[in-house]
C-alpha cells in the first residue's frame, strides 16, 4: 500500500476515484502516439510504488526524470507525487553543467 492509499487528503480520494471500473478504460492522457488510461495510471502509481518500498525511496526524497516520451513523464511525476516524492523533471537534452546545477541543489 502506498501513502496516497492511506491519505484522506484529496489527493487520496483522487487516487481512490481513479480505481473506480468506470474509469479505468478512459483516457488520462493523450499524445499524438499515445493514450494513457485511468486503469494505466492506476497500474503504473502502484508499480512505482512497489518499486520505490524495494529500493527504501521514501516520502521526502528525491529523483530525477529526464524522457522525451511524454506519457512516460507524466505517469512517473504523478506516481512520485503520489507517493510523496519531489520530481526534478530535467529535459534529456539538457546540457550537464546546468542539470548538474539543478541536481546539486
Amino acid at each position: 500500500m502506498n501513502q496516497l492509499q492511506e491519505s484522506v487528503s484529496p489527493v487520496g480520494d483522487i487516487y481512490q476515484a481513479i480505481t473506480h471500473a468506470s474509469v479505468a478504460s478512459k483516457p488520462w492522457f493523450i499524445t499524438p502516439d499515445q493514450t494513457v488510461t485511468f486503469g494505466q495510471l492506476r497500474t503504473r502509481i502502484d508499480k512505482v510504488s512497489a518499486w520505490l518500498k524495494q529500493n527504501s525511496i521514501e516520502a521526502g526524497q528525491r529523483i530525477i526524470i529526464a524522457s522525451t516520451n511524454d506519457a512516460e513523464v507524466a505517469m512517473l511525476f504523478v506516481s512520485m507525487l503520489c507517493n510523496g516524492i519531489t520530481v526534478i523533471n530535467l529535459d534529456p537534452d539538457t546540457s550537464s553543467i546546468r542539470a548538474n546545477a539543478l541536481i546539486s541543489k
